[in-house]
């Protein structure tokens, strides 16, 4: 994602310019941080290119390059249309529903396009807000993933391709938001032996996205020192996510040792390895759901100062 600065140096073209094609042409929509700068991604970058060859090369004016870019748009993806050059979402289809994104998503994968899949995630998260792509679309699909691999229907290297593939466009997100000083800080990690992180990324993105300082220490993290991290940080929340079971035990050692040193320490358990006959785990389980993680975040306010 890069500023609108860092997007004028990679095109060569003028801030005001690309600002007047955005509002003009409506074929470049960058993404917003939380206090209203544009983001642009790859693709933007890329079509802005495109359109500045179209304009100095071929000798079209700006409005009939945008317009082919509008039809190229379309071709790429058939049920994407736009009216009057502003991309929407609304009952008649206007861009491709996330089940079809998803299958198109899933067949790349399969094949091991990585360049048709960057093409479809860009598609994707230009057209629906990233929690809601995340949600219905990279989170089922890992999950569908994840079946497929261990019934034997795909290959370990296809479940790492597209394990590698999403954490790259994830990881992006973490320099976009702005961080609440009002708000508590986090630590988010998956504990020895957990090595699936792709639940822990969104609801790390969650909670950054709602102002939330979080350290992320990622997939398979020793518990040794994070005492020290906790105190050093001022932790108010850490975060878990177990996706095997047979961890259970270590993970709930952990959890009662945290809380008998920090009793203040709200303590957040995801994933789909938490058994639950686990009255332990299940007090701090959080399901995955959107809905479920507003409302835990709406309860937050105690943390406060």
């Amino acid at each position: 994602m890069y500023s609108i600065k860092v997007a004028s140096r990679k095109t060569g073209i003028e801030p005001v310019t690309i600002r007047a094609w955005e509002r003009r042409y409506g074929v470049i929509e960058p993404k917003r941080t939380d206090a209203g700068f544009r983001l642009y991604t790859d693709e933007d970058v890329a079509d802005l290119k495109w359109l500045k060859h179209q304009v100095e090369e071929e000798g079209l004016s700006i409005s009939q390059a945008a317009k082919q870019l509008k039809q190229r748009k379309q071709e790429q993806f058939p049920a994407f249309k736009q009216n009057n050059g502003i991309r929407t979402v609304n009952n008649n289809d206007s861009i491709p529903p996330l089940s079809e994104l998803a299958e198109k998503l899933h067949d790349a994968i399969d094949s091991f396009d990585v360049e048709r899949a960057d093409q479809l995630l860009e598609t994707g998260f230009s057209m629906y807000p990233f929690d809601e792509l995340f949600h219905h679309v990279l989170t089922p699909l890992m999950h569908r993933i994840g079946d497929e691999w261990e019934e034997g229907t795909i290959s370990v290297a296809q479940e790492h391709f597209a394990s590698h593939l999403f954490r790259q466009r994830l990881y992006q997100f973490f320099k976009v938001f702005s961080m609440n000083p009002n708000l508590p800080n986090a630590l988010a990690l998956c504990p020895p032996g957990e090595n699936h992180e792709i639940g822990l990324l969104l609801f790390s993105l969650f909670l950054k996205r709602k102002g939330v300082g979080v350290i992320y220490l990622g997939a398979n993290t020793p518990t040794h020192g994070l005492e020290k991290i906790i105190v050093e940080n001022d932790i108010r929340i850490v975060f878990f996510s177990m996706t095997r079971s047979e961890n259970a035990e270590a993970l709930r050692e952990l959890i009662l040792l945290l809380k008998e040193q920090f009793p203040g320490l709200k303590i957040v358990l995801g994933g789909q390895g938490v058994p639950s006959d686990d009255e332990v785990l299940q007090h701090f389980y959080l399901k995955d759901q959107p809905a479920d993680w507003e409302t835990w975040f709406g309860q937050l306010s105690v943390l406060k100062n």
